[in-house]
């Protein structure tokens, strides 16, 4: 479609260029004022200058310009239809973080989706490639992230799927978690972390870029989940989502279901996937999801990590077949009475997450409070020790936590939990080493039995109180 118009004068420019406007003319070719009137008000035009050669040159530009326009629209159409075809919801953004595309249609579970996104959209479109999975209302998506280069234009595409829930929302054993774009690795490693200290990180960092599956073993308590987690964040698929899959909730229906459904996290592809408590299981349970897993070649599609608690009765077997027959590599974490090197480290970093969440300035512990730490057994581990530490935090109003306070405390958790007594858990006395930590040992041993009692300790040994505490403090 074309026309012409001639102006009498300046006036007249606007309202005709409005008009060709509203008769959805998208390019014109005129003269110098007419030009600047057209770009302010958004139409394509090109300026002929005066001479027959000039208006013959604007034509062929303008025939140029209206094929070049005409050929965009068209593969924008049919680039629009090819989105539609897409299983899911797709969103296009371009490199501006402006929607220019969305099949969302209005729907009221569309509307739920559209305020997940927006609240979320500028990590979605900062994280390239990943892949979370989001409860919306009662239901489970997973949301993807694409980049396209479309005429050298970089353009962010969001597909969203609807996924099936296989377990009733109050009984379901798969927990799911999802990368927080904005935190870097380097962010991460530097995380207050009870594993981060001491020989644990060392295999953690060396285990994490692998894919190899992992088998963390260790007694309730000391921190299996965290070190799985660290393993995810650290790991190869640290983009996608990562599962946890609680077998102490699982019966032998449920397991069923989860090795054969869709939905499963074993369907998924390049995931972390967290199997825990794995002793849980029974013998046939235990089989049944080996043979599934060396089946299905489950190793070879995602990572995954089992933990096992290690005094459990069922551990040593499992442990043995994970580890020579599935070849896991394992991660064997320390329970935390035999780690008496990290616990001043360890306590030190919950005392000053605790003095941020309970608005205290405590500085830290006094010397003999620390040694009454170090000489309990623990028997709950981390979970315990972090309980005790925030217990002391609140009960303390000086700078420093008394050996009084930690006495009173720890006596009370002596007698809800008994002291460590089994042959594989009892702290052992070393008599390869020096003397003077064989002496140490003894005594922290003995203070122990005593329930954390110096006085009553140093009767039995047969010295003096401050000859107790010059030992355990050059130690």
């Amino acid at each position: 479609m074309e026309t012409a118009a001639g102006f009498r004068n300046q006036s007249e420019v606007l309202p005709e260029l409005l008009e060709l406007k509203k008769r959805q003319f998208t390019f014109v070719i005129c003269d110098q004022i007419s030009f600047t009137t057209a770009q302010e008000i958004g139409l394509n035009s090109i300026v002929v200058p005066s001479g027959i050669e000039s208006i013959r040159a604007a034509l062929d530009d303008a025939v140029k310009s209206v094929w070049s326009i005409t050929r965009f629209n068209r593969q924008l159409e049919l680039f629009k239809s090819v989105l539609l075809n897409i299983d899911g919801i797709t969103l296009l953004y371009d490199s501006d973080g402006k929607l220019i595309f969305s099949s969302l249609m209005g729907a009221p579970f569309e509307i739920l989706i559209d305020r997940e996104v927006h609240s979320s959209l500028h990590d979605l479109l900062n994280s390239h490639g990943i892949s979370v999975d989001r409860k919306i209302g009662d239901r489970q998506v997973k949301i993807s992230t694409y980049t396209l280069t479309i005429s050298g234009e970089l353009f962010t595409l969001l597909r969203i799927l609807e996924k099936n829930t296989i377990f009733s929302e109050d009984k379901n054993p798969i927990s799911i978690f999802n990368r927080t774009p904005e935190q870097t690795e380097s962010d991460f490693s530097r995380a207050n972390s009870a594993n981060l200290i001491g020989n644990t990180h060392i295999l953690l960092e060396k285990y994490a870029p692998s894919s190899l599956p992992v088998l963390i073993s260790g007694e309730k308590g000391t921190g299996k989940e965290k070190a799985a987690y660290l393993l995810y964040r650290l790991g190869p698929y640290r983009t996608k989502p990562y599962y946890v899959i609680d077998c102490s909730m699982l019966n032998s229906r449920e397991l069923s279901t989860l090795l054969n459904n869709d939905a499963s996290p074993f369907a998924e592809i390049n995931a972390t996937i967290h199997i825990k408590e794995v002793n849980a299981l029974s013998e046939t349970q235990f089989m049944k999801l080996c043979t599934y897993i060396e089946d299905s070649r489950l190793f070879k599609r995602n990572r995954v990590i089992f933990s096992i608690v290690s005094t459990d009765s069922n551990s040593k077997k499992f442990r043995d077949h994970l580890i020579n027959q599935m070849s896991c590599l394992l991660l064997a974490i320390t329970p935390l009475r035999e780690r008496y090197g990290d616990m001043a480290g360890m306590a030190a970093i919950y005392l000053n997450q605790l003095n941020a969440q309970l608005g205290k300035q405590i500085i830290g512990f006094q010397p003999d409070a620390l040694e009454i730490i170090k000489s309990y057994s623990w028997p709950n581990n981390l979970d315990q020790f972090r309980r005790v530490i925030k217990q002391l935090t609140i009960i303390t109003n000086t700078s420093y936590i008394s050996a009084g306070d930690v006495s009173s405390v720890i006596e009370q958790e002596h007698k809800q939990y008994p002291q460590v007594k089994s042959e594989a858990s009892a702290p052992a006395i070393n008599l390869n080493q020096p003397l003077d930590k064989i002496t140490s040992d003894i005594i922290r041993l003995v203070l122990a039995e005593e329930n954390m009692n110096r006085e009553k300790t140093a009767r039995r040994l047969g010295i003096s109180r401050s000859t107790l505490w010059r030992t355990l403090k050059n130690q």
